[in-house]
């Protein structure tokens, strides 16, 4: 599968306030199903009215190769689909799901409430937010944080990032219609490491969209899971995004090519890069764009309307993320 992916991955700073408390740990259902599978038809319906009912529960389905390899759905992209049932091990057969990383029993009751019960009302350390940003028309974009709330002493962690479609419409041989949070692409995956209380980790990525997706119904979804066991200890989407996440850049990120001055500043600042086509943007430190606008060479934006603080200057263009600390006074 050809195409572009540009990833920024910003180590942030040790930042000085109180972050000791836990969050709400979210639950996620990852759902292996084949549109040629005629017991995934029957069962299937379970699961989804299961899901409608608890509201919360996150979902995604993938679509393995087996039992059949000409499943519309996978032939979409069957080498990522069959990796990630390759990796809990369950190949081979459909319908399966997998609740916040465990393998439920292929006998297990999709309509049952309690097939989610264990893992409701837990608290975890480590927070997610996923926003999408403004990208090309051609492109689906997205900022991930991940923060640590509080103290912890995991090993090691996987950052799994993925592009998902709301809804797949398709008159499948199984007789369903609707195919809900389809797989569709990994757009990030690696060894996530975090230490104490307040360390974080900014990940700016994008990709092409694929001919074959409704852009409107594109979102992403990014897995904080546990290298060893598999557990997933937090999970996070564009389509339900957490509440705020506090994060900070290190001075070591920034790029030679973009040149902010005066800094500190207090009214106007000169911007200068080598992108042909960029936007320009200024996050606040607890994540949110306050200023944004297309920028072509350079040039000067008035902050004096901006509190007093630091920000991050963040320019995205064809060459990646490049990322200054911007100070007001």
């Amino acid at each position: 599968m050809n195409f572009k992916k540009l990833t920024f991955i910003l180590t942030a700073l040790l930042i000085g306030s109180d972050l000791s408390a836990q969050v709400d740990r979210n639950v996620v259902v990852e759902h292996f199903t084949n549109t040629r599978c005629g017991i995934c038809g029957s069962r299937n319906p379970g699961l989804y009215t299961n899901l409608a009912a608890n509201r919360s529960i996150m979902h995604i389905s993938y679509h393995p190769s087996s039992p059949y390899s000409s499943c519309v759905l996978n032939k979409h992209n069957t080498t990522e689909n069959d990796a990630r049932t390759r990796f809990y091990n369950i190949y081979g057969g459909t319908p399966r799901v997998v609740v916040q990383g465990k393998v439920k029993s292929i006998s297990t009751n999709y309509s049952n409430s309690d097939l989610f019960s264990d893992e409701e009302g837990k608290s975890t350390p480590i927070a997610v937010k996923v926003e999408e940003t403004a990208g090309s028309a051609d492109s689906l974009r997205a900022r991930i944080v991940v923060r640590t709330d509080a103290d912890h002493s995991f090993g090691d962690m996987e950052l799994f990032v993925v592009a998902v479609e709301d809804t797949v419409f398709y008159d499948a041989p199984n007789g369903e219609k609707t195919h809900k949070d389809v797989f569709r692409r990994v757009m990030h995956i690696d060894a996530l490491t975090l230490a104490g209380t307040g360390d974080s980790v900014v990940l700016i990525i994008s990709t092409d969209h694929h001919t074959e997706w409704n852009k409107e119904r594109m979102y992403v979804m990014a897995f904080v899971q546990h290298t060893d066991t598999k557990f997933i200890e937090q999970v996070a989407s564009s389509k339900d995004q957490p509440a705020d996440v506090v994060l900070a850049v290190d001075d070591q990120s920034i790029n030679s090519s973009l040149r902010i001055y005066p800094n500190p500043a207090n009214e106007t600042i000169h911007v200068e890069n080598s992108a042909e086509h960029a936007t320009f943007e200024l996050w606040d430190m607890t994540g949110q764009v306050v200023y944004s606008s297309s920028l072509t060479g350079g040039g000067s934006i008035d902050v004096k309307h901006l509190p007093q603080g630091i920000y991050q200057a963040v320019l995205q263009s064809e060459m990646g993320a490049q990322v200054q600390r911007l100070i007001l006074h």
